[in-house]
């Protein structure tokens, strides 16, 4: 065990022999520090924290009250641990199986702050200056500087060095409000394995490998989309469409649609292919109906203002070609504006309509 004239330990606390505790550590009310840990050097570790076998921390760890740090976990310099936080070592446990053979590393890098009452399971890597929001339950690999909060965790913005969150403009530019550095927000060509790992689990995969086995053109795939979806895709029809019938049609262009026709090369191209994976396929094919009753709405109504035209050119013919040669000119009468602004009016209501209707994943 480290000298103990280096660091201050409160009379409650319990220090193990074969530990490392560096100098200007404090370590108060209850707490435990168990044998071959390591602690650095002016860290601070608050009442009733367990540091269990083998657990290393930085230099300037901040450890609040009521923290369980599990063998397997490594906290890298300047480290904040929230009151209450709580880190796993097994994925897995039973009180009738020995696992201790089995636990999984965790790594927090540098900076990175993990709020009070947060969950970090096991076997995932905090990147540095990343911060973990009050109770995020975090169950994947967190990217350096991200803002992950919510159960199940997700990344949802950017921090500063200084704990600020981070608005990036269209240049992909940011400023601290505090420190003033200024911060780039750029795409990687060669993505970290966490980066690939986060952007693979917010995939839905089952949703994604079925359609990729339909644009296969896989027909017992079809089937399977169709059974699983038609009473998703007839509920939205239903909702813009005037009549069963109606409703009916429209899901059926529906499928049309997402089949698509055979072109030159045999290749079936269809709607199909803009699903990403990124969000549940039954909003997205609500928002597919939602397009599709919206462009049949504005083909109607150029199709009536195509023929109103019509009939005016042939008004106009049948005028050029009679005996009488006066000058003819067609101002608009009252009832032709009416019934134009009424169409407009009609397209923009059945516009907000559509998008009103709209689930909030869509």
């Amino acid at each position: 065990m480290t000298d103990s004239k280096k660091y201050f330990a409160h009379e409650t606390a319990v220090i193990d022999k074969g530990c490392e505790i560096g100098a200007g550590t404090k370590i108060w009310h209850f707490s435990h520090i168990m044998p071959d840990c390591k602690i650095g050097e002016n860290c601070n570790i608050g009442q009733n924290v367990v540091v269990s076998p083998q657990v290393i921390l930085g230099n300037n760890v901040k450890v609040q009250n009521n923290v369980s740090i599990y063998t397997g976990v490594v906290c890298e310099d300047d480290v904040f641990l929230g009151p209450s936080a709580v880190f796993t070592n097994v994925t897995n446990p039973r009180s009738a199986i020995n696992r201790k053979n089995e636990y999984a590393k965790t790594s927090v890098k540098k900076g990175a702050t993990i709020g009070a009452n947060a969950t970090i399971v096991c076997g995932h890597d905090i990147g540095r200056y990343a911060f973990i929001g009050a109770g995020a339950v975090v169950t994947n690999n967190v990217p350096d500087y991200a803002l992950v909060i919510g159960n199940p965790g997700r990344q949802t913005g950017w921090m500063s060095e200084f704990g600020h969150t981070l608005n990036f403009n269209n240049d992909g530019e940011a400023i601290c409000k505090e420190s003033g550095e200024k911060y780039l927000l750029k795409d990687s060509p060669n993505p970290s394995n966490i980066e690939v790992k986060e952007f693979i689990d917010t995939l839905n995969a089952d949703d994604l490998c079925l359609i990729i086995a339909c644009e296969r053109n896989d027909a017992s795939a079809w089937e399977q989309l169709v059974s699983k979806y038609d009473a998703t895709v007839k509920s939205a029809a239903r909702k813009y469409a005037s009549s069963v019938e109606d409703a009916e049609d429209l899901a059926s262009s529906i499928w049309a649609e997402l089949y698509g026709l055979k072109e030159k090369d045999g290749k079936v191209k269809g709607k199909l292919s803009y699903y990403s994976g990124r969000g549940s396929l039954a909003g997205w094919l609500r928002a597919v109906v939602s397009q599709l009753a919206i462009d049949e709405f504005r083909k109607q109504s150029k199709f009536v203002q195509i023929e109103e035209a019509r009939e005016f050119e042939n008004l106009a013919n049948e005028s050029a070609e009679s005996d009488n040669n006066e000058l003819i000119t067609h101002s608009d009468n009252p009832e032709e504006v009416l019934a134009r602004a009424e169409t407009q009016k009609d397209l923009k209501d059945a516009f907000r309509q559509a998008v009103a209707k709209l689930e909030a994943e869509d």
